[in-house]
């Protein structure tokens, strides 16, 4: 069966923005709309959308710039204007491979039952320079060896995953956390309760560069993240429910959650390490008047700190 597929790509920065939608039109398969919205960007974006001439492009303008105080609003606000029976929320700045469309289509058609598909990933630099490339994961994961696969190092975004439009929308959309931080792995999670399908192929890159909002460094960006990271917590608790099936399974879910644990403390450093020595402790401090973390762990995450500069 042949899907009728939506790229929606919410669009600010210019700078790579046609390398992206390039990537996206170039598709071996041809039957999905391109939605792009314009979040009330100040670079010249209309230039480069109005280069190109093909019916597939649906182009919006939002009067104001949503993303800028609530990403996750606009995402939803995107996925609100498509039509297809699967949604990729793409990126301005990432690139697919000319067979991630037809690949996907072919993983729907073996695995039907399941509401979310991934691109096996690499990871560019802004000179388009391989930084990462995912391991070969099994093409299709239940939950739990996706959760576990995911905490081990496999590489995850947004824009690297299909999803279901219709259970999508029902559910209510992306998962609204401060900052978009753990949004993408929230909305992943509640829809791989069924599992997961992988390409074997590297069919997606995703872009690591200074003007992504995930290298932006400010307190109060900070303070929303270690929020997020709490919300995401207990979102957690209530929502997925990790009901091992034998030995092996339960030894994953141990994993899963034995690293849950210490994710709070690595999540907190990460945040923290780039900032000078009295911003990062007035944010640990912070993270203690909020009960994030005890005070042995800040404790110890403040001689980290200090050893580390």
């Amino acid at each position: 069966m042949d899907y009728f597929f939506s790229f929606v790509l919410p669009a600010y920065k210019e700078k790579y923005l046609k390398e992206a939608i390039q990537s996206i039109l170039q598709q071996s398969y041809t039957h999905f709309e391109l939605v792009i919205v314009n979040d009330a960007s100040p670079e010249n974006l209309d230039e480069i959308v109005n280069s190109f001439n093909d019916s597939r492009i649906v182009y919006h303008h939002n009067e104001e710039n949503i993303g800028g105080k609530n990403l996750v609003k606009n995402w939803n606000h995107c996925l609100s204007l498509s039509k297809g029976d699967f949604l990729i929320l793409a990126s301005d700045d990432d690139v697919y491979e000319k067979d991630f469309l037809s690949e996907i289509n072919r993983l729907i058609a073996l695995y039907p039952d399941i509401n979310i598909y991934k691109a096996r990933t690499k990871k560019i630099n802004k000179k388009n320079k391989i930084i990462e490339i995912d391991p070969h994961f099994s093409q299709y994961s239940s939950l739990i060896d996706f959760m576990y696969n995911r905490r081990k190092g496999m590489i995850s975004c947004v824009s690297n995953y299909v999803f279901n439009n219709k259970v999508l929308k029902k559910a209510g959309g992306f998962i609204d956390f401060p900052a978009a931080w753990h949004s993408d792995a929230a909305t992943v999670d509640f829809m791989a309760k069924n599992g997961i399908a992988i390409t074997n192929q590297v069919l997606f890159s995703f872009r690591s560069s200074e003007i992504n909002i995930s290298n932006q460094k400010n307190i109060a960006l900070a303070y929303s993240k270690l929020q997020a990271t709490i919300l995401y917590d207990r979102w957690f608790d209530e929502n997925i429910n990790l009901q091992p099936q034998n030995e092996d399974e339960a030894f994953l879910v141990n994993q899963i959650l034995e690293k849950r644990k210490t994710d709070r403390e690595y999540m907190t450093y990460l945040i923290v390490r780039s900032f000078s020595l009295f911003k990062a402790l007035i944010i640990l401090y912070k993270i203690y008047k909020m009960s994030f973390l005890p005070k042995k762990q800040v404790i110890r995450l403040a001689v980290k700190y200090v050893l580390g500069r």
